[in-house]
């Protein structure tokens, strides 16, 4: 797609700064993974006649997702190969920066906020993450911020059921996955845990080049206390109708874990047979085996004292931080601090 002759002007000399009345122009949600994502991405983000969501459109809500690998266009999508997802060592931000302009140019002069929601902005190493938020400094403008968290230890035991879910679902390790949730926090605790812990740093990258009056956090306990309030608070945040958002996003809850997944996963690796049978069947099959309703209940899985105390380390003094500088009520919800 190539940019119209208005589309090019407004990029010369740089993004601009804001829109008219100094709103800022896009709005970036940075996940964390497992605290309701998808609630926001499916019912408020892609259905608000305020906000042109650009992805991620992931789920049973989006079939026709992976024509762009999640984002709306062909134009997105190559944006998004370029700065996020590739290992351009060096990309055209020019380009992307032109190209994303007449993306959402049309958009714009309708009103509409532009909305990313992209779980995978959170995660990665530091490093990364710098990287890619500066790239998107550069080609988005200006944009308001927001990353959402959870209880870490809660946050692990819901990534616990989703990592069993992938690894089985893919069949990563070619036959069927199962470790102890305290046997998956030990051996993975330095390796791809890591940047589920290190949200502190996330905010702070995203902060020093969005600058601090544009991000805020959001917490999913409160999404889960009082929905309609924390639906409201969005609504607020990116600059749209409240009452629209509450019809559409408030009461709505996705993803949830499956105590029947866990222990149907650790069947399968018991079982010589039944393993064979199930890695012969393709991703979508075992994901549907997976998903079957049990015949007997079950308690949600939960991590040992050790692996609590653990976490609660690795988290309590940037908890205190962030309680601080946000405003935020983790002593409420029973966040290490």
């Amino acid at each position: 797609m190539e940019p119209d002759k208005r589309t090019a002007k407004m990029i010369q000399g740089g993004p601009p700064e804001t829109l008219a009345g100094g709103r800022r122009e896009c709005v970036l949600h940075l996940g964390l993974p497992r605290t309701g994502t998808k609630t926001l991405q499916w019912h408020l983000f892609a259905r608000h006649s305020e906000i042109h969501y650009l992805g991620m459109f992931i789920g049973r809500q989006f079939p026709e997702s992976r024509l762009h690998r999640g984002v709306r266009d062909p134009s997105l999508r190559g944006i998004m190969d370029e700065i996020a997802w590739g290992a351009q060592e060096w990309p055209n931000i020019a380009r992307c920066r032109l190209l994303f302009r007449a993306a959402i140019a049309a958009a714009l002069d309708r009103g509409q906020i532009p909305v990313w929601s992209w779980e995978g902005m959170s995660m990665d190493d530091r490093e990364r993450r710098a990287a890619r938020a500066e790239r998107f400094r550069k080609v988005f403008g200006p944009c308001k911020v927001a990353i959402t968290l959870r209880h870490p230890v809660r946050l692990l035991e819901s990534v616990y059921f989703m990592i069993v879910r992938r690894n089985n679902r893919e069949l990563r390790y070619g036959h069927p996955w199962y470790e102890p949730i305290d046997d998956w926090i030990r051996n993975s605790f330095a390796g791809e845990i890591g940047p589920y812990l290190d949200y502190e740093a996330t905010i702070d990258i995203y902060r020093e080049v969005f600058g601090a009056d544009a991000v805020r956090v959001f917490l999913f306990e409160d999404l889960r206390s009082d929905p309609e309030r924390y639906v409201t608070d969005w609504c607020d945040f990116v600059g749209i109708d409240g009452l629209e958002g509450v019809g559409l996003g408030s009461g709505k809850a996705e993803n949830r874990s499956s105590a029947a997944m866990i222990r149907r996963a650790r069947g399968l690796q018991r079982s010589t047979l039944f393993g064979k049978a199930f890695s012969r069947m393709g991703p979508k099959a075992r994901l549907a085996f997976l998903r079957m309703p049990s015949l007997r209940g079950g308690e949600p899985v939960r991590i040992s004292p050790a692996g609590r105390e653990r976490i609660a380390e690795a988290t309590r003094d940037q908890n205190r931080r962030l309680a601080e500088r946000y405003g935020l009520p983790l002593e409420r919800y029973g966040y290490p601090l």
